[in-house]
């Protein structure tokens, strides 16, 4: 794939987007009303198709658990930088936003127009680590209790897309398949999920207040940007050199997850416990903005490589 032809293919994420920055702007619009549709009825049937029709092997299973050790490896290390510039609280932010990535509006979307539906079920696999990062090490890195962290943790296996997941798997060991009519269903609920969430990025933009400090914001930044993509491709290239496990749409996958921003939990994590949560808005914004840029050429990158 072309350098152009990746960016014909990533451009109408983001003029859905500014369209939803812009309509945040001149209306009220109520983003938790869309965001609660997602997330109680589309995500659900999109986890569903991803547990029902993803090869049960061992390499696919592990994913979350290697996911969530990459958040926790992320985590620990910008915490350990940011805590040698801050020491009231911002380093947490910091260090939470490293483990974090936005899978579900930005990351999904792309992955939608880059993979075929195998790969993409295999991405939105990959973030049920990144959803136990945030209910577990990610909430004590923020609130630094780790009893508000096992009280959060309950909560990871109530959540609606866990249901249909689990359904999913249940329906794949017993081998159920589902005729025809429901996979051109999941298809079109992924397209909606696809618009709506970058419906709600724009919209959740718009609400930033513009007030972060110029340190702070380039260390969270540079944390994401340069750790998140070493880290990522010093895997790839042990597993392509020495353990063979994974192929090149894998690696590209992998790549795409390095290349994202943090994801909106990290605002709400800071809201729910006080932590700087108009800073957190801000470096999330730019942080944003930076990979929204590059995420293209990372991509690019990875073609000509391989």
């Amino acid at each position: 794939m072309s350098f152009f032809s990746l960016i014909s293919k990533i451009l109408p994420l983001y003029i859905i987007t500014v369209q939803g920055y812009i309509a945040g702007r001149l209306h009220e619009i109520d983003t938790k009303s869309l965001s609660k549709l997602m997330f109680h009825f589309l995500m659900p049937v999109i986890f569903f198709d991803v547990a029902l029709n993803t090869k049960l092997e061992l390499r696919y299973i592990l994913l979350p658990v290697l996911y969530f050790i990459f958040c926790v490896i992320l985590r620990t290390v910008s915490l350990f930088i940011g805590s040698k510039f801050f020491d009231d609280g911002r380093e947490k932010i910091i260090g939470y936003a490293a483990g974090s990535v936005n899978t579900s509006s930005l990351g999904l979307s792309i992955a939608m127009l880059i993979f075929d539906n195998n790969y993409i079920r295999i991405f939105m696999l990959s973030t049920i680590g990144l959803m136990t990062y945030v209910y577990t090490v990610g909430n004590y890195t923020i609130s630094n209790n780790i009893k508000s962290s096992k009280r959060r943790l309950p909560y990871l296996l109530k959540l609606p897309p866990m249901y249909g997941f689990a359904i999913g798997i249940i329906a794949n060991i017993s081998d159920i398949r589902l005729f025809d009519g429901f996979n051109n269903l999941f298809s079109q609920m992924r397209a909606a999920y696809l618009v709506l969430g970058m419906m709600i990025f724009g919209l959740s933009l718009s609400k930033v207040k513009l007030n972060g400090g110029v340190k702070f914001i380039s260390i969270f930044v540079l944390s994401k940007t340069l750790i998140s993509p070493l880290l990522y491709l010093s895997f790839i290239l042990l597993d392509k050199f020495v353990f063979h496990i994974y192929d090149n749409e894998m690696y590209k996958l992998f790549f795409l997850l390095s290349a994202l921003p943090p994801g909106v939990d990290c605002i709400i994590t800071c809201n729910l416990y006080n932590k700087f949560p108009e800073k957190a808005a801000i470096a999330l914004l730019v942080s944003t903005i930076i990979s929204t840029i590059y995420i293209p050429f990372f991509l690019q990158f990875f073609n000509n490589a391989t």
